[in-house]
């Protein structure tokens, strides 16, 4: 949860169980609508509860025999609430109870909706805002850099194109279902979606990657370096230096976990293969998001070892398990101060 005390932890997990059987329960009514009349009722109402669950937990599991969710790739109803699973489950709990008291508050004292709004953390803000401009920026770039491929969406009509760009873009942020074959997307597209996996969902939530809100500090404190600003502040509020470190540090620890292994499966492939396909796979797994751009099928033992591990960092969290390998040493006294030199940077 990356909270930093257990104060409220029961009371917030009532809340989650709530918040989970509730999305996942009337999204497979939703779901069975469509599978039921394709399926019987047995098979129809498994499917539909099975994707329910997979597509709130941001797991990318499907079982319609290996072929995700290409069949239902122009179905709306489908396609739709698949995505609004995705995007409750990448917005995370406290993002979750954030919003249910504001909007609890506002409701008892009967004041507008806009002032709910204002009352929401700074947290919840980034998390939105981000959520919101990384599907609209994925959607764009999907639909323009695959708009006349007529393998993924070249023959499909505006609206068709739209909407299988929009499922792209929200499965991207660690959903990992698709409704194309990744293998024949251009080369500019597999590059933008590995941006979009690297980056994944909220902190707290069901997704993976380094998170929207680690990226925003980022942003924002390279933004006061670069105005020669003393203090970092997002929307009058100031971050702490020590946030702003331990962000870059996931960044970093992730990027350098990505290379090394990018350079070991290179190395450990039962043929040759496309190194864009390669880094896809790789940021994939640390990522949690479960597409492939084909490399798995040339990996040897080695390189799927190295993609278990991949997906179990990326699932605990690239500081936890820095965290986990530190042999306890005595600290140093931070009393000491040594003289300051200057080196050369950038």
């Amino acid at each position: 949860m990356s909270k930093n005390d257990i104060e409220g932890v029961v009371k917030l997990l009532r809340k989650i169980l709530k918040y989970t059987l509730t999305f996942e329960f009337f999204a497979a009514l939703i779901l069975a609508t469509k599978l039921v009349p394709e399926f019987d009722w047995g098979e129809g109402l498994f499917k539909a509860l099975f994707h329910s669950v997979s597509a709130f937990c941001n797991a990318g599991f499907d079982i319609f025999k290996g072929e995700s969710l290409m069949p239902y790739a122009l179905d709306r109803t489908i396609n739709i609430t698949i995505m609004i699973l995705i995007q409750i489950g990448g917005l995370g709990f406290l993002v979750w109870d954030d919003i249910s008291n504001c909007i609890g508050n506002a409701i008892r004292e009967k004041s507008s909706f806009l002032r709910a709004i204002r009352k929401f953390s700074l947290h919840t803000k980034l998390v939105l805002i981000f959520q919101i401009a990384f599907v609209l920026m994925g959607m764009i770039v999907f639909l323009f850099f695959e708009y006349n491929n007529v393998e993924t969406i070249g023959e499909l009509e505006f609206n068709d194109k739209l909407l299988v760009s929009a499922f792209q873009s929200v499965s991207a942020r660690t959903a990992g279902m698709s409704t194309v074959n990744m293998e024949v997307m251009n080369e500019s597209t597999k590059l933008f979606m590995i941006f979009l996996m690297l980056i994944g969902g909220a902190p707290g939530s069901m997704a993976g990657g380094v998170k929207t809100v680690t990226l925003a500090v980022i942003i924002f404190g390279m933004l006061s370096m670069i105005r020669s600003k003393k203090n970092i502040t997002i929307f009058k509020r100031t971050i702490s230096h020590e946030t702003y470190e331990k962000a870059t540090a996931v960044f970093n620890f992730m990027v350098a976990m990505i290379f090394i292994s990018v350079l070991i499966i290179m190395c450990n492939l039962t043929s040759p293969d496309s190194a864009i396909d390669v880094v896809f796979d790789t940021v994939s797994s640390i990522a949690t998001v479960g597409l492939s751009a084909g490399s798995i099928n040339n990996m040897n033992f080695i390189s799927i070892i190295v993609t278990i591990i991949l997906m179990y960092v990326g699932r605990v969290g690239t500081i936890t398990t820095a965290l986990a390998f530190i042999v306890d040493r005595p600290k140093e006294n931070d009393d000491i101060v040594y003289a300051k030199e200057e080196v050369i940077v950038g």
